[in-house]
């Protein structure tokens, strides 16, 4: 959606010369950094939600470049937690604080 541009934290950014892959991830704002040797690069930008992002590269001594990528929503749904899963995981959380300050406090009074 063009007119919702946001910066995306954590997506992976892979750098390929057919030797060799770097991988960088991207920030808070969206930015990342990679430092290559020379080459021609096939470069991948991974998130999941979104649809992959790839171009190739060229990268000359002693030279920066900068890339923006602008990725679209994949509409496929990202697996999370179940919320049956959730909320067992915070009553099993909260069964298990009132079990460690119940042995403290019989500690502290014994």
């Amino acid at each position: 959606m063009w007119d919702q541009l946001e910066p995306v934290d954590w997506a992976s950014v892979h750098a390929n010369n057919g030797q060799r892959t770097f991988v960088a991830y991207s920030g808070a704002g969206g930015f990342y950094e990679m430092f290559v040797p020379t080459g021609l690069y096939n470069v991948t930008v991974v998130q999941p939600g979104y649809v992959n992002y790839s171009n190739t590269v060229a990268v000359s001594d002693g030279s920066t470049s900068s890339i923006n990528v602008y990725l679209e929503l994949s509409h496929v749904p990202v697996p999370e937690f179940q919320p049956n899963l959730t909320l067992m995981l915070m009553i099993l959380t909260l069964g298990t604080a009132l079990v460690i300050r119940r042995r403290s406090l019989k500690r502290s009074k014994g």
